[in-house]
């Protein structure tokens, strides 16, 4: 009954992002953060970082992001990882190594997450952090369009036209 109830509230806060009534929204989700519920940890970090509501604060966006990836929430762990990934030179936060980061990837595409599928395929397609593997790249944006992820169509198809031309 807890988990309904929990729907319930994400349902309800939803519609208060809808009609821009961020305040409810954010109290919503802090509740329900606080009782340990990752999808909305996942929702007050995402706040924070895009600054929805609330004045951006990436410090704040990666403690309600950790707080989720240690539940094992894959979307969490694609967003932490893109933090580490993005925001290295904006000394906000203090970061973890690159192996941590491509540990996030890795952890929320075995969860067929399909940003993080995504996102490890542009980075073994163009070396970022890890030897360059078209192969791999091409596996990954696969896997990414296949869970319905649109721009990783078109770049696996520009990709595999690119290999086949060389």
């Amino acid at each position: 009954m807890i988990k309904l109830d929990y729907m319930n509230m994400m349902f309800e806060a939803m519609e208060a992002r809808k009609s821009k009534n961020h305040e409810k929204e954010i109290k919503i989700y802090e509740s329900l953060a606080e009782k340990g519920y990752a999808p909305a940890q996942h929702e007050l970090g995402w706040m924070y970082q895009e600054s929805l509501g609330v004045k951006r604060d990436i410090k704040k966006a990666v403690e309600w992001y950790g707080k989720a990836v240690n539940q094992g929430h894959a979307r969490s762990q694609n967003n932490l990882a893109m933090i580490y990934e993005n925001y290295r030179d904006l000394h906000e936060i203090e970061l973890i190594d690159y192996e941590k980061m491509l540990e996030l990837y890795i952890e929320a595409a075995v969860e067929n997450d399909q940003y993080a599928l995504y996102n490890l395929g542009r980075i073994y397609e163009n070396g970022i952090y890890v030897e360059q593997d078209y192969g791999l790249a091409l596996k990954f944006y696969e896997r990414s369009k296949a869970e319905g992820y649109l721009p990783a169509k078109h770049k696996y198809d520009k990709l595999n036209r690119r290999l086949k031309h060389d």
